[in-house]
């Protein structure tokens, strides 16, 4: 898809993903972050987008995604902790 994910993925930087996550999830995605620093909010919004793959490929625009609520409003804590610990690179 050619989509700008610009937009999404500036209000969760700018917000430090307060809109986005549940108060559980968000503390923790923070205590990861005071400890590994910013490559953790990248992380995160990687896995946010990874983990909505099959829905997002689906939608027509990404602003039905949003609107949908398919890149807002989540998460479970250990699930979003789990996938920004998992290795990213090239799919093989």
């Amino acid at each position: 898809l050619d989509l700008d994910l610009a937009p999404i993925c500036f209000s969760w930087f700018l917000s430090l993903f307060t809109a986005c996550l549940t108060v559980e999830t968000l503390f923790r995605v923070w205590d990861v972050f005071l400890v590994d620093g910013l490559d953790v909010l990248f992380r995160v919004a990687f896995a946010i987008l990874n983990s909505n793959e099959q829905e997002l490929l689906r939608c027509e625009s990404i602003h039905y995604a949003y609107v949908t609520n398919l890149l807002t409003g989540m998460w479970e804590a250990d699930r979003i902790l789990c996938l920004i610990s998992l290795p990213y690179g090239p799919r093989k």
